[in-house]
C-alpha cells in the first residue's frame, strides 16, 4: 500500500523553516511584492510537490508553475503580537504548496516567509532573501541553471555508479566492530517519556575572547576550525560517556557540487563522526578528526538513513558548527529586525 509522506504527525511543524521580518516604515510595498516574485521565479524549484507512486516510493512532481502576486497574501492585525503565534502552520506535502509569504500591516510592516525543509535550507533562505533584495533594487534575479531537481538526477546516477559502492564501503570499514553508544545507558533509562531532548546554540562573534584565541589556534597550527571544534566536542562527549571513543551526528551543506551554490533546495546532509582521542597526541586526534570529516563528506552518496538501518548509527547527539552567520541587519537596503515566531512545538 501506498505510504503518506509522513507517518508520524501530518500536521507537525518540526520541519518548518519561518522567517519573520519587522520591517521600515518606509519600505515600498507594492515594490517588494514584485521584487519577491522575481525571485521566486527565479527559483522554481520551490513550486515542487510530492506524492507517492505504486511502489510506495516517495516521489517529486517537476513543476513550471509561475509564481504570481496572488501568491503573496495580505495580512492586517492590530498588533504582531496577536499573529505570532499562529503563523507557522503545517504543509500538506502531497497537496499544495510548500512554500508561503505574508505582508502583515499590523503596528509595523512585516514579512513572514515559511517554507518546508524538504525544498529549502540555510542557504537557500540566505539566497533567497538576497535575491529578493536584489529585485527590490532594479535586478533581474539570474535563474538557475541547476535547480534540486537536476540534483536528484544527478544523485539517482550516482546511486547506480562506482560511488555509491565505495561511499558504503567507507562507513562499513569506519564503523567495523565500534559500539554506537552516544549517550550513558543511565541518561536513556533514567528520561522521562514526558522529556524532550533539547538543543542548544552558543554564538562567538569576531576574534575576540576564548574564540579569537581557536582562531589563532587553529591558523598557528593548520587546523580547520570546524575540525577543532568537531574534536573537542569528541573528547568531552567521549569522557562524559566513560568511553575511548564518541559517536554522532553532524551536518554539512551539502553543496560541494559547485553547480548548486546558488540554487535554493535541501542539500543539507547528515553523517556520523567517530572520534577516538584515547592516548593520542593533540595534533594527531585533531587532524585525524579533521580528514575524516572531509572524507565523510566526500562519501555522501550513502545516505545516514541507510547507515542506520544496516549499521545500527543512531543520531542520539548532534554537534553542528556553523562558521559564518548572516546577520540580517539590512533587507531591500533598508534597517530590518527579525522577530522570534512561536511554535507549539519543539523544532527538531
Amino acid at each position: 500500500d501506498a505510504l503518506p509522506i509522513s507517518v508520524s504527525r501530518p500536521d507537525s511543524v518540526n520541519y518548518n523553516l519561518p522567517t519573520l521580518l519587522e520591517l521600515s516604515e518606509d519600505m515600498d510595498m507594492a515594490r517588494l511584492k514584485e521584487a519577491v516574485v522575481g525571485a521566486l521565479n527565479a527559483h522554481p524549484y520551490l513550486g515542487t510537490s510530492f506524492f507517492v507512486n505504486e511502489n510506495g516510493e516517495i516521489m517529486q512532481h517537476r513543476t513550471e508553475r509561475v509564481f504570481t502576486t496572488k501568491d503573496i497574501e495580505e495580512v492586517n492585525a492590530e498588533s504582531i503580537e496577536e499573529l505570532k503565534g499562529s503563523l507557522v502552520q503545517p504543509f500538506d506535502l502531497q497537496n499544495g504548496a510548500l512554500f508561503r509569504v505574508k505582508f502583515i500591516h499590523a503596528d509595523k510592516k512585516y514579512f513572514f516567509i515559511d517554507v518546508h525543509h524538504s525544498v529549502f535550507d540555510g542557504v537557500s533562505k540566505n539566497i533567497l532573501l538576497r535575491d529578493i533584495s536584489r529585485a527590490y533594487a532594479g535586478e533581474t534575479p539570474a535563474p538557475e541553471k541547476y535547480s534540486g531537481w537536476e540534483a536528484a538526477l544527478a544523485e539517482q546516477k550516482l546511486f547506480k555508479s562506482g560511488h555509491y559502492d565505495a561511499s558504503k564501503k567507507y562507513y562499513t570499514d569506519l564503523f567495523d566492530g565500534v559500539y554506537n553508544v552516544s549517550l550513558p545507558i543511565g541518561d536513556v533509562i533514567d528520561l522521562k517519556e514526558t522529556e524532550k531532548p533539547s538543543a542548544e546554540a552558543l554564538m562567538m562573534k569576531g576574534r575576540s575572547g576564548t574564540h579569537g584565541q581557536v582562531l589563532s589556534f587553529c591558523e598557528k597550527n593548520g587546523y580547520s576550525v570546524n575540525g577543532f571544534y568537531t574534536a573537542v566536542f569528541g573528547w568531552l562527549l567521549a569522557k562524559y560517556c566513560g568511553s575511548e571513543e564518541a559517536v554522532f551526528t553532524t551536518i554539512n551543506n551539502g553543496r560541494s557540487d559547485p553547480r548548486f551554490a546558488e540554487s535554493v533546495s535541501m542539500f543539507v546532509r547528515t553523517f556520523p563522526v567517530l572520534c577516538r582521542p584515547e592516548n593520542k597526541e593533540i595534533d594527531l586526534y585533531i587532524h585525524e578528526t579533521t580528514r575524516q570529516l572531509s572524507d565523510s563528506q566526500l562519501n555522501d552518496t550513502y545516505s545516514f538513513a541507510e547507515m542506520s538501518r544496516d549499521l545500527g548509527i543512531t543520531a542520539d547527539v548532534m554537534f553542528g558548527y556553523q562558521g559564518a552567520v548572516v546577520s540580517g541587519e539590512t533587507f531591500c537596503q533598508a534597517p530590518i529586525k527579525q522577530v522570534a515566531v512561536e511554535f507549539d512545538e519543539d523544532k527538531a
